[in-house]
């Protein structure tokens, strides 16, 4: 008797994990950089960047320009002196754009009477929207960590408000 209540607990508990389908959206990301400079600091921004973006949970990097939910630009400017010499310090502009299609039941009131799918418009043309631009000044020792809290703020700001469920809403009549 002992068993058979055993086995049909395991079973009404490990089924239904077994069962359910893995519905978590993933996001692809596009990461871009700018070669503003001669040195290599470009190309750790975007291997820092790139490995922080891995590590979250449910983020796809796309190496085109074709395909993306997210494109994440940045542009580095080495500070010099007046005679030339580098001093350590970088310039950062960080740009985030959002595809449309990442929003959830959006549409378009046109007219009063015409609704426009917005999620067909990107058969023409990318409809996107600017999430912001963000400067930052980093020592070019610290670029690890401008990527650690960069990437971190992408996550709050863009993907985490994406990740929770869609609540229901009454239509409005």
């Amino acid at each position: 008797m002992k068993i058979k209540f055993v086995l049909i607990v395991l079973l009404c508990v490990f089924i239904p994990l077994t069962l359910t389908p893995d519905t978590q959206k993933r996001f692809k990301v596009y990461v871009h950089v700018y070669e503003n400079s001669n040195s290599d600091v470009d190309g750790k921004l975007e291997a820092f960047i790139r490995k922080e973006l891995r590590s979250l949970r449910d983020i796809d990097i796309v190496n085109d320009d074709s395909n993306w939910d997210f494109s994440c630009v940045y542009s580095i400017l080495e500070i010099k002196r007046k005679d030339g010499r580098k001093t350590g310090e970088l310039s950062i502009a960080f740009a985030c754009l959002q595809s449309f299609h990442t929003f959830r039941n959006f549409k378009v009131k046109m007219f009063s009477d015409i609704d426009v799918d917005i999620s067909k418009l990107d058969l023409y043309f990318r409809p996107v929207v600017f999430r912001g631009l963000t400067p930052a000044y980093w020592h070019i020792d610290k670029l690890h960590e401008y990527a650690i809290q960069n990437v971190d703020n992408i996550d709050q700001n863009y993907f985490e408000p994406l990740r929770k469920p869609v609540p229901l809403r009454k239509p409005v009549k």
